[in-house]
């Protein structure tokens, strides 16, 4: 039995003995390199994962075009609306010149003098507000209130300013018609086609009709401007309308 023990002991002692040396061999293997392969190993590229692809942009929010639409709508009707208190300025400042000559304080000649430059200014006037109503309207088509239901808009967009500007439009234009109406009259007085008293009793007509969209527009356009101030939104140049 000792001589086996013995013999084991050798043989584990000669294994283990040839292990050491077989590391001592790769680790001087290693060690004895060429420069060109460690060059070529530090040179080959990392095989990292690829990078993952870029996220693609995050679809607009229901409603929020409509929402942009409105808010731009709101800034059109305000240039319009301002325009149509322009109007609404001329045809009061007609009106005057008109009631003092009713009242004997001026001449025909010099109503029609004093008339016809607040009548000059309305024109102009009158072909802004209906350039800039235009416009109004085409930015309105896209703001979901188009005869068509509104769909998901926001509380941003504030619609309800866009429909206030709606209403305070309806009379706007009656006035901008009255306006028409009368300088109508005035040029046939100018060119000789009717007399002073005829001009009157013809003119008397549209100034009445004018007198009372123009309340009706004040009390409108009142309205609109609270709208706009509850929405937190840019209000018309100009503020109040001239009889408001």
């Amino acid at each position: 039995m000792a001589r086996a023990s013995w013999r084991t002991a050798v043989q584990i002692g000669v294994g283990a003995g040839m292990a050491v040396a077989a590391v001592v061999v790769v680790a001087l293997l290693l060690r004895h390199q060429s420069p060109s392969a460690s060059r070529q190993a530090a040179a080959a590229p990392s095989r990292s994962a690829p990078a993952a692809p870029a996220a693609a942009p995050s679809a607009p929010a229901p409603g929020a075009a409509a929402a942009a639409s409105c808010v731009a709508a709101v800034a059109q009707a305000n240039l319009s609306l301002s325009q149509a208190t322009a109007v609404e300025r001329a045809l009061v400042e007609h009106t005057a010149v008109m009631s003092q000559l009713l009242a004997g304080h001026i001449t025909p000649q010099e109503a029609l003098n004093t008339g016809m430059i607040s009548l000059i200014h309305g024109a102009a006037y009158s072909a802004q507000f209906e350039a800039a109503y235009a416009d109004y309207r085409a930015v309105r088509l896209r703001c979901g209130l188009a005869g068509q239901p509104p769909g998901p808009v926001p509380p941003g967009a504030c619609v309800r300013a866009v429909q206030a500007a709606d209403v305070s439009f309806l009379p706007a234009f009656g006035i901008d018609v009255a306006l028409a109406a009368h300088t109508q009259v005035m040029d046939r007085l100018l060119a000789g086609q009717i007399t002073p008293v005829q001009a009157l009793n013809q003119g008397e007509v549209s100034l009445v009709q004018g007198a009372a969209d123009a309340a009706k527009f004040d009390l409108a356009y009142q309205a609109y401007l609270r709208v706009l101030r509850q929405c937190q939104l840019p209000t018309p140049a100009g503020g109040a309308s001239p009889t408001g």
